[in-house]
């Protein structure tokens, strides 16, 4: 268990940059935009995005967490913490020789973490004895009472809190010789031997009934040793691959970027503004994965950056048509 951090309630404006007033204010009235950006598989991800002074606080908040994460994180967390320059393809690449997996999933991950086993957080596992201090981290990082979707606090706070589902999970694949790690709300088992799968995943659940996470029973997968398996989006071959699915809906994402632009050019719409500019990061992220597994030099990386480049050059044809010139009838 950490060392007592020491962070008092008077600390927290060194700290963050922020005074109490200022820091009290953002707490009892938090702002966020909220909005639904498209998933790979067609379905809305839904996004609850503080506004600019609470995100300057959270991610100072963040960095700290981070700090105190990194004395007790578990080799098999890969995702949203320091240290792994490439966390997707490092978490894809611990599996490559399975023939067998297991794949699980958490429903709704970051909204079952709430306020109070938070609070609880940090007064008993991380030492914050000021119970003031306690009660306004929890208020700077919270919304509707849970962890909000979008604040940069929400990752590495999701893997504070269940350091010890993560250690208990480590033990239990340990004895079986199961190679366990887990990406976010991702969890994947695997082993080049045999093991049983449904045995396995009852001792998951009572697990995660302990510590109070609950599964997503729609999203468990099973490998055996004949099929494909693709971990957090990379097909586990040799060489490690990205999957023809994230292929085409890149390719689709691109597309609809560039019609998102055009219309945005016509309406001089502010919303479209706020719209293209996370659609493009989005698709940014996306060809930064793919470059990650590829290589920057590929032949089809080039062609998506390209083709992105282009989607974000407003149509002259567009911006030449008169409405007036339309043929309604």
């Amino acid at each position: 268990m950490p060392r007592s951090t020491g962070i008092t309630y008077n600390d927290l404006p060194r700290l963050l940059g922020y005074d109490l007033h200022q820091l009290q204010l953002q707490a009892l009235t938090p702002l966020y935009y909220c909005f639904s950006i498209p998933k790979g598989n067609g379905k809305y991800r839904y996004i609850e995005s503080p506004n600019e002074e609470l995100k300057v606080i959270q991610r100072r908040l963040s960095n700290l967490f981070q700090n105190m994460y990194m004395l007790e994180r578990p080799n098999s967390v890969k995702g949203y913490v320091r240290g792994i320059k490439n966390p997707i393809i490092d978490n894809a690449l611990a599996h490559k020789k399975s023939r067998y997996m297991l794949k699980v999933d958490f429903k709704d991950f970051f909204h079952q973490i709430l306020k109070q086993r938070l609070y609880n957080l940090f007064m008993k596992r991380y030492g914050i004895d000021d119970k003031k201090c306690a009660r306004l981290l929890t208020q700077l990082v919270c919304y509707k009472g849970r962890l909000p979707m979008g604040a940069p606090t929400s990752p590495i706070l999701s893997n504070m809190s269940i350091v010890k589902f993560d250690r208990e999970i480590e033990t239990l694949t340990a004895t079986q010789n199961i190679t366990y790690t887990r990406y976010a709300d991702d969890l994947t088992f695997s082993s080049f031997n045999h093991f049983k799968q449904d045995d396995l995943l009852n001792l998951i659940l009572h697990i995660s009934k302990k510590h109070q996470i609950k599964i997503n029973p729609d999203k468990t997968e099973y490998y055996d040793y004949l099929d494909d398996k693709i971990v957090t989006g990379i097909l586990i071959d040799d060489p490690i691959s990205p999957t023809t699915d994230f292929l085409k809906q890149l390719e689709k994402d691109i597309v609809r970027l560039a019609h998102c632009v055009d219309v945005q050019a016509i309406t001089g719409s502010t919303k479209g503004q706020s719209m293209v500019r996370k659609f493009s990061k989005s698709i940014e992220g996306k060809l930064r994965f793919l470059s990650n597994i590829e290589g920057s030099t590929d032949d089809q990386v080039k062609q998506f950056q390209q083709s992105y480049k282009e989607a974000l050059v407003v149509n002259e044809d567009v911006l030449a048509a008169n409405w007036q010139q339309f043929n309604y009838f």
